[in-house]
């Protein structure tokens, strides 16, 4: 793998691979570039380890996209069906039969905190009071050069 500039600016990089090595000299190395040769400096270049290595950990990006027309949505991530409550919660099978009474009344009587559904709530309020009615500009958060081309081809789908 090589340490290269990416293509919308010379002064980002990202590791490319593979390239093949043709030589060598001390602590540098002839890399034969998609049509051309160039030397590199040896903190430029690390071994480049294919897929078919299973013996080795390798680092992945991930990205969430909407899915397009068609695309089955293999991840959900929010159901409104519960699946827990009250009755799952389990009681101390030590307590006596009217201490387990007296805990399933508490449980039944705060049912609603007993459940996998997130809801919302009226218990807190929250205010930001500004000092200018201005829009505020910060710098955009920066993307994984890697990532780039791939966020690029998603933006012009939309």
């Amino acid at each position: 793998m090589v340490l290269l500039p990416t293509d919308s600016n010379k002064l980002l990089v990202q590791w490319e691979a593979p390239f093949e090595i043709l030589e060598r000299v001390r602590d540098h190395y002839r890399i034969q570039l998609v049509g051309r040769t160039k030397t590199f400096h040896a903190n430029m270049v690390k071994k480049y380890w294919s897929r078919e290595h299973e013996d080795r950990v390798h680092v992945s990006h991930a990205m969430v996209f909407e899915p397009e027309e068609g695309d089955e949505d293999e991840l959900s991530l929010f159901t409104s069906a519960q699946t827990e409550t009250y009755k799952d919660v389990k009681v101390n099978p030590e307590l006596t039969e009217e201490q387990r009474g007296e805990m399933m009344k508490v449980l039944q009587e705060f049912q609603d905190v007993f459940t996998d559904v997130p809801g919302l709530t009226n218990l807190g309020e929250h205010s930001i009071i500004l000092t200018t009615e201005e829009p505020i500009h910060s710098k955009l958060y920066s993307l994984p050069h890697a990532m780039q081309k791939q966020v690029e081809k998603n933006w012009m789908r939309c």
